[in-house]
């Protein structure tokens, strides 16, 4: 990919692996081709202990510092359960570069990729 169309990733957890391919987004899928790459991460059981609670059913927050994005789709996947299909999108909205049409400052980080991923599933 050449320096001009390059864009960081967002992590992303989902309940379904279909929502983009492991890994980088790929030139098909919609989050690339309106050049805001999603970045598809596991939901990896291991870290589960970092949200145990002595005084309640679950931590809201992790006292590690790792796995944070990882974490925080856990922490849902416990409350959202009247669906088959949610997401995460892990992001810290902020631009650190100027590109065309996206000056360096606050940035709505994935709003095109998942207004796209809407687009594709329910027209």
């Amino acid at each position: 990919m050449s320096k001009a169309r390059q864009s960081s990733s967002k992590p992303l957890q989902t309940s379904t692996s279909g929502t983009c391919s492991p890994g980088q987004s790929t030139p098909n899928t919609p989050p690339a081709q309106v050049r805001d790459p999603l970045w598809q991460m596991p939901l990896w059981a291991g870290y589960e202990d970092d949200i145990a609670s002595k005084v309640a059913d679950v931590n809201n927050v992790s006292a590690s510092t790792f796995a944070g994005a990882i974490i925080g789709a856990l922490f849902l996947q416990r409350f959202v359960t009247l669906t088959t299909d949610w997401m995460h999108v892990d992001l810290f909205a902020w631009n650190p570069r100027e590109r065309p049409g996206r000056p360096v400052g606050a940035e709505p980080q994935a709003v095109r990729a998942l207004f796209a991923l809407l687009t594709e599933r329910y027209g």
